[in-house]
């Protein structure tokens, strides 16, 4: 069954509507007609069941059969801290980390990360890509994103959860954790560096503020996919 975002300020009573995009895409390249149904989210963990009611050009109104308040989030919460990388490959991470169940996406500003500008278009396609990526996944629930954070902001925030910096070789040369030694909690805070990976200066900035160095094994990951890969084991493992 097709799947809609739809704003909390579009549903009245018992009906809502599909406007802009969403009708776009619902019009003209999945076809509905009047008595179709699909499901609808507005991104507070409510889920509605509706049928096409009203074929507009402009939106399209839909009765409301059903309205459930549905969660599909992980028990734990897990905030992922991406330091910024090629625009392309950094949307890819906001677009995956959203189906898997991230609870918040933060971009994070560190002496090897890429330029990136941050803007209102930048922020507005972003929180498009989660809205569509939520819809994909049956997420009810969107994920947090900021605009970029320094490291030093983004360790304050992090604190009173599990910090876990990830890294792509030695790292500092202290004691390395491997996944399966990540202590258990419900507060998890992923650091993620850019391609070339924190600076000493960075990690021993970490270590000093409580975070555990974490190893994948012997491989060398994509910032992009070690973000993904770290994330969804943390997950699934816990």
């Amino acid at each position: 069954m097709p799947r809609f975002y739809v704003p909390p300020d579009r549903v009245s009573g018992g009906s809502l509507s599909l406007e802009g995009a969403e009708w776009k895409h619902a019009r003209q390249v999945l076809r509905l007609r009047r008595g179709d149904r699909f499901t609808a989210i507005d991104g507070t963990s409510r889920e509605y069941l509706a049928e096409l009611h009203t074929v507009e050009v402009s939106r399209g109104t839909a009765r409301i059969l059903e309205v459930r308040e549905v969660s599909r989030e992980p028990s734990i919460r897990v905030t992922l801290y991406q330091a910024l990388i090629k625009a392309p490959r950094l949307e890819y991470v906001v677009e995956k980390a959203t189906e898997i169940g991230v609870a918040a996406i933060i971009p994070l500003i560190t002496a090897r990360s890429a330029p990136l500008q941050w803007g209102h278009a930048r922020e507005t396609r972003w929180n498009s890509i989660v809205r569509s990526a939520s819809c994909q996944s049956g997420r009810t629930i969107f994920p947090g994103l900021s605009a970029p954070v320094s490291l030093g902001d983004a360790l304050s925030r992090a604190a009173g959860g599990t910090m876990l910096f990830f890294s792509p070789d030695e790292g500092t040369g202290a004691a390395m954790r491997s996944m399966d030694s990540i202590p258990e909690g419900s507060d998890y805070h992923v650091f993620i560096g850019p391609e070339g990976g924190f600076s000493g200066t960075e990690w021993r900035a970490a270590l000093e503020r409580g975070a555990l160095e974490i190893t994948l094994g012997s491989r060398v990951l994509r910032a992009e996919t070690a973000a993904l890969v770290c994330c969804s084991l943390l997950i699934y493992r816990r």
